[in-house]
Protein backbone atom coordinates (compact mmCIF):
# COMPACT_ATOMS: atom_id res chain seq x y z
CA UNK A 1 0.00 0.00 0.00
CA UNK A 2 1.24 3.51 -0.79
CA UNK A 3 0.09 7.00 0.08
CA UNK A 4 0.47 9.81 -2.43
CA UNK A 5 0.57 13.43 -1.23
CA UNK A 6 0.18 16.30 -3.68
CA UNK A 7 0.25 19.94 -2.62
CA UNK A 8 -1.81 22.20 -4.85
CA UNK A 9 -1.85 25.99 -4.89
CA UNK A 10 -4.36 28.30 -6.51
CA UNK A 11 -4.73 32.02 -6.87
CA UNK A 12 -6.59 33.68 -3.98
CA UNK A 13 -10.28 33.80 -4.85
CA UNK A 14 -10.09 30.65 -7.01
CA UNK A 15 -10.40 28.19 -4.13
CA UNK A 16 -13.91 27.07 -5.10
CA UNK A 17 -12.82 26.22 -8.64
CA UNK A 18 -9.88 24.17 -7.36
CA UNK A 19 -12.07 22.43 -4.78
CA UNK A 20 -14.59 21.50 -7.50
CA UNK A 21 -11.79 20.20 -9.73
CA UNK A 22 -10.34 18.11 -6.90
CA UNK A 23 -13.80 16.65 -6.17
CA UNK A 24 -14.18 15.71 -9.83
CA UNK A 25 -10.74 14.09 -9.86
CA UNK A 26 -11.56 12.07 -6.74
CA UNK A 27 -14.90 10.99 -8.20
CA UNK A 28 -13.18 9.59 -11.29
CA UNK A 29 -10.22 8.24 -9.29
CA UNK A 30 -12.44 6.27 -6.94
CA UNK A 31 -13.43 4.04 -9.86
CA UNK A 32 -9.81 3.17 -10.70
CA UNK A 33 -8.32 -0.22 -9.94
CA UNK A 34 -6.22 -0.06 -6.79
CA UNK A 35 -7.75 3.09 -5.26
CA UNK A 36 -8.42 2.70 -1.54
CA UNK A 37 -9.23 6.14 -0.14
CA UNK A 38 -8.42 9.83 -0.33
CA UNK A 39 -8.77 13.10 1.50
CA UNK A 40 -8.30 16.78 0.78
CA UNK A 41 -6.96 19.17 3.41
CA UNK A 42 -6.63 22.95 3.36
CA UNK A 43 -3.96 24.99 5.06
CA UNK A 44 -5.53 26.89 7.96
CA UNK A 45 -3.39 30.00 7.49
CA UNK A 46 -3.63 30.04 3.69
CA UNK A 47 -6.88 28.64 2.24
CA UNK A 48 -5.46 28.70 -1.29
CA UNK A 49 -3.13 25.78 -0.41
CA UNK A 50 -4.61 22.27 -0.57
CA UNK A 51 -3.04 18.91 0.28
CA UNK A 52 -4.52 15.90 -1.49
CA UNK A 53 -3.67 12.51 0.02
CA UNK A 54 -4.69 9.29 -1.68
CA UNK A 55 -4.05 5.67 -0.77
CA UNK A 56 -3.44 3.00 -3.40
CA UNK A 57 -2.94 -0.75 -3.22
CA UNK A 58 0.30 -0.63 -5.23
CA UNK A 59 2.66 1.88 -6.79
CA UNK A 60 1.67 0.45 -10.19
CA UNK A 61 -2.01 1.28 -9.48
CA UNK A 62 -1.07 4.88 -8.70
CA UNK A 63 1.14 5.21 -11.78
CA UNK A 64 -1.65 3.85 -13.99
CA UNK A 65 -4.02 6.52 -12.61
CA UNK A 66 -1.35 9.25 -12.73
CA UNK A 67 -0.87 8.81 -16.46
CA UNK A 68 -4.45 7.83 -17.36
CA UNK A 69 -6.39 9.74 -19.96
CA UNK A 70 -9.28 10.22 -17.51
CA UNK A 71 -7.04 12.05 -15.05
CA UNK A 72 -5.25 14.14 -17.66
CA UNK A 73 -8.56 15.27 -19.20
CA UNK A 74 -9.82 16.55 -15.84
CA UNK A 75 -6.57 18.34 -14.99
Amino acid sequence: MIRVMIERHCQPGKEKQLRDLLLELRSVGMRQHGYITGETLREAGNPSVFMVISTWITLESWKAWQTSRQRLVVE
